[in-house]
Formats: structure tokens, C-alpha cells, sequence
């Protein structure tokens, strides 16, 4: 049994095992042929690399372009943050004289109507000048507070520019150390390194093929078939390369703006506190002291004038 299976062996394959055409006459001949088989799985493989290369490397390109993008988006959302809080103690402060007139306002009614109740008993000398003196503490009092109030609307601004500041300066510290740490960048010129050499390597090796003649049909119809695509992807690596996203605004620049802004704001507020505020005490002023000479003058027709006679 085992000859006859020998002999079925033997003759189905014997032209591998008994012409002498394909038998190596030494070991350095036989390792010669393996080399060269080898070579070319081996050109396989390298050819897949670089495709599977390319796709990574694209995929690296596109990423960088996202984090430099989402970098920038996070500036943009940290400066409109600090625009934002700047203009909340802008509104504050106008909320502030606001109340401050509605509650002069509400202090000068009441003075007022006490002040009526003299039209019709302007002989009450003694209630006129308690109003009086009343009157001129208030006024003092509102004299003193908003002829100052300026100065503390200015502070207030100020302190919320200082803080903004130091927020700000802390933050473009860190979006530095983000934006200098570029491992991805480190990553892909490492790899374009990498990838031109095996498209070298490539091209030396078809040339060296083709020479030969040692390598089959398929493989060498795989590298031609490469050479144009070789060609067109290291054209696409370089220009991705070169591409630089779009730079952010200058942070010095921004927090400049915010700063002049600050300037032109508290400008702003001081006409608004001189309309508002002051003026509008001086208005209640005349207006306070044209009643009084009313009142007075009540005083001289219905009964100074009358008791003379």
C-alpha cells in the first residue's frame, strides 16, 4: 500500500520532485529563489502600508484641522464670555441710577406733599420751616452722594476690568501651552518622513524588478499599476503638509478693545449720572424752592397784609 501511494505521489507531482531542470544544485541557489519570493509579498505589503498610511494620515490632517478649529471656537467663546460679564456690570450700573432716580423721585413726592398741605394752611410757619430744614438735609444728602457717585461707578468698572484681566491672562497662558503642544503635528511629519521613503524604496525596487525579470507577472503589473498612485498620493501629503488653518484674533488686540471700550463706556455713564441724576437735583431744587416762595408769599397776602390792616 504504502509504494503504491508513493508511486501516485510521485507521478502527480514530478515534475517538482524528479526533473532535474527545477532542482537546486546548492542551498545558496535555493535561499536566492525564497529571497526573491519573499521580495515580492513583500512589495505587497509595503504597498498596503502606504495606502493604509495615507488614510491614517488624512485622518491625522483632518483632526489637526478640528483641534486647531475647536481651539479657536473656545477663544472665541472665552472672549465673548468677558464681553458678556463686561456688560453685565455695564447693565448694573445702569440699573443702579436708575433706582437711584426712582428712589429720589419717591423721596421728593413725599417732601411735596407735605409741602401741599401748607397751600391751604400757609399759616403754619412752623411746619415750613421744619420742611424746610428737612429739605435741606435731604438735599445735602443727595449733594453729597452723587456728586460722588461717579467715582464709584468708575471703581466698580474698573475692578471688573482688572478681574477680566487676570481671568484673561491666566487663560491665554493655557491656550498657549495647548496650542504649543502639537504632538500631532510631531506625529505627522514623522510619518510623511516615513511614507516618502517607502514610496522611494518603491519605485527603486520596480526599476530593479523590471531589470531582472525575476519577479511574476502580477507583481510586476501591481507596481506599475502603483506608480501613477504613488505619484498623486505624495502630491496630496505634500499640500496638506503646507496647509495652515486660519489664525484666531490677536488676544492683546481683544482685551485693548475691551479696555478702550471700558473708556468709552464710563464716559457714557458720566453723562448719564450729570442727565439723570444731578441735573434732575437741581431741577427738584428750584422747583422746591419756587413752592417755598409761594407758600410764602400766601403767608404776606392772606395774612401779614391782613393783620397790618
Amino acid at each position: 500500500m504504502c509504494r503504491n501511494y508513493n508511486s501516485e505521489f510521485y507521478s502527480r507531482h514530478h515534475r517538482f520532485y524528479r526533473a532535474s531542470s527545477v532542482m537546486h544544485h546548492s542551498l545558496d541557489e535555493f535561499m536566492a529563489e525564497v529571497l526573491n519570493k519573499y521580495k515580492g509579498f513583500l512589495v505587497q505589503c509595503e504597498v498596503f502600508w502606504i495606502d493604509s498610511c495615507k488614510e491614517y494620515l488624512d485622518t491625522l490632517q483632518k483632526f489637526r484641522k478640528y483641534e486647531k478649529v475647536y481651539l479657536r471656537s473656545c477663544q472665541s467663546m472665552f472672549y465673548r464670555n468677558c464681553e458678556v460679564d463686561f456688560q453685565e456690570t455695564l447693565d448694573d450700573i445702569a440699573h443702579g441710577i436708575k433706582e437711584e432716580k426712582k428712589n429720589m423721585g419717591k423721596g421728593n413726592k413725599e417732601m411735596f406733599d407735605k409741602l401741599k398741605v401748607l397751600h391751604g394752611h400757609p399759616n403754619n410757619k412752623h411746619l415750613l420751616r421744619e420742611l424746610e430744614e428737612q429739605y435741606k438735609t435731604i438735599f445735602a444728602e443727595y449733594e453729597a452722594k452723587y456728586s460722588k457717585i461717579m467715582d464709584s461707578y468708575k471703581k466698580q468698572l474698573k475692578e471688573k476690568i482688572v478681574s477680566i484681566k487676570q481671568y484673561f491672562e491666566n487663560m491665554v497662558v493655557k491656550f498657549g501651552a495647548v496650542g504649543a503642544e502639537d504632538k500631532l503635528s510631531d506625529m505627522i511629519d514623522t510619518l510623511q518622513e516615513s511614507y516618502k521613503m517607502k514610496i522611494s524604496s518603491i519605485h527603486d525596487f520596480k526599476y530593479g524588478a523590471t531589470e531582472t525579470g525575476t519577479f511574476s507577472k502580477t507583481i510586476l503589473k501591481y507596481l506599475t499599476k502603483f506608480e501613477g498612485l504613488a505619484a498623486i498620493k505624495s502630491d496630496v501629503i505634500s499640500s496638506t503638509a503646507t496647509s495652515e488653518s486660519s489664525t484666531v484674533e490677536d488676544p492683546e488686540t481683544m482685551f485693548m478693545n475691551l479696555e478702550k471700550n471700558g473708556e468709552l463706556e464710563l464716559e457714557k455713564i458720566a453723562q448719564v449720572v450729570e442727565s439723570d441724576l444731578l441735573e434732575y437735583l437741581r431741577n427738584y431744587d428750584k422747583m422746591w424752592s419756587t413752592e417755598i416762595d409761594c407758600i410764602r408769599n400766601l403767608f404776606v397776602v392772606k395774612y401779614d397784609r391782613h393783620n397790618s390792616v
